[in-house]
């Protein structure tokens, strides 16, 4: 099976522009099963949230390649949202069975 990420472009929440200043930031795999990687994402935050607009999960990203474990999540669909200085951008990822 390959892997193909995808990129996101970061919005600026003031103007609501594309904030072009930044790098892209790529999520992958998505669907995962228990762990995604965020590359290009060092420096923001990352806030998790449920369907249901519960936050799930929040933490600084220190490294230019992240590996997030989320195995103790549910099946389901999560809401990612990265942000820094004012720059953010949410993105639907989906956690499915590891079966």
């Amino acid at each position: 099976m390959q892997i193909h990420p995808f990129y996101i472009n970061c919005i600026d929440k003031e103007s609501a522009n594309p904030a072009f200043n930044i790098p892209s930031i790529q999520i992958y795999p998505n669907p995962f099963t228990d762990q995604i990687y965020l590359i290009g994402a060092d420096g923001f935050t990352l806030t998790v949230f449920s369907e249901k607009g519960k936050t799930i999960h929040i933490q600084k990203i220190t490294k230019p390649t992240e590996i997030i474990r989320f195995d103790q999540l549910d099946t389901g669909l999560y809401l990612f949202n990265i942000e820094k200085n004012g720059i953010a951008t949410t993105v639907k990822v989906l956690k499915k069975n590891t079966r």
